[in-house]
C-alpha cells in the first residue's frame, strides 16, 4: 500500500512540474501581449465564464467584462512598458490547478510625468479541459505598495528593479552583472 502511495504522489509531483512549465509558458505569451499592446490576445487562455478580481476594482464575471474592461483600459492610453510573472507555487485538485505567483510591472498613461511601478501577488485558478488545454477560471491579484501611503508622500515602498523579484522577505537577490554584459 505505501509504494503505492510513494508512486501516486512522485507521479502527481512530476505531472505538477509539466504543468507548471505549461502555465510559465503561457504567461509569458500573456505578458509580451499587455506590452505589445494586444490585451484582447491573452483571452484564447480564459474560460468564457471567468471571474476575476482586480486589486481596487469590482469583480468581472464572463469573458465579455474582461473584454469591456481591456477595452476601456486602452482608450484611456494606458501603455504597459513591461510586465513579469513569476509562478512561485502550482496545486492541483482535481481539474483545477491553483497557481500562486508574484508580479511586477510598469506602465504610463497620458499625461503623466513618471511611469507607475507596481508589484505584488496574485492567485489563478486554472481548469484543465478535456482536451488538455489550460483556461483561466479564476483570477485575483493585490498590490504589495499601500497607495494610501503614496498619495499622502509618506513614502510607500518604490518597485523593485524590473528584473529582479523579492523573496517574501521582502530582500531582493543580488544582480547577475554577467546576464547584463550580454
Amino acid at each position: 500500500m505505501l509504494i503505492v502511495f510513494v508512486f501516486a504522489f512522485s507521479a502527481n509531483s512530476q505531472n505538477l512540474g509539466k504543468i507548471k512549465a505549461e502555465i510559465e509558458k503561457i504567461n509569458n505569451e500573456l505578458n509580451e501581449a499587455v506590452v505589445a499592446g494586444d490585451m484582447n490576445k491573452g483571452l484564447e487562455y480564459y474560460d468564457d465564464d471567468v471571474i476575476s478580481m482586480p486589486n481596487w476594482s469590482p469583480m468581472m464575471r464572463g469573458i465579455d467584462a474582461v473584454k469591456k474592461e481591456n477595452q476601456a483600459m486602452m482608450e484611456q492610453g494606458m501603455k504597459f512598458n513591461s510586465f513579469n510573472t513569476e509562478t512561485l507555487e502550482v496545486f492541483g485538485a482535481g481539474n483545477m490547478i491553483i497557481e500562486i505567483g508574484k508580479y511586477n510591472l510598469q506602465l504610463t498613461m497620458p499625461g503623466m510625468q513618471q511611469s507607475i511601478n507596481d508589484y505584488g501577488n496574485y492567485l489563478t485558478v486554472w481548469e484543465k479541459g478535456k482536451d488538455g488545454s489550460l483556461k483561466i477560471r479564476i483570477e485575483t491579484w493585490n498590490t504589495n505598495q499601500n497607495p494610501m501611503q503614496l498619495m499622502s508622500g509618506r513614502g510607500g515602498k518604490q518597485a523593485p528593479e524590473l528584473d529582479i523579484m523579492k523573496d517574501d522577505k521582502g530582500k531582493a537577490p543580488k544582480k547577475d552583472t554577467k546576464s547584463e554584459r550580454r
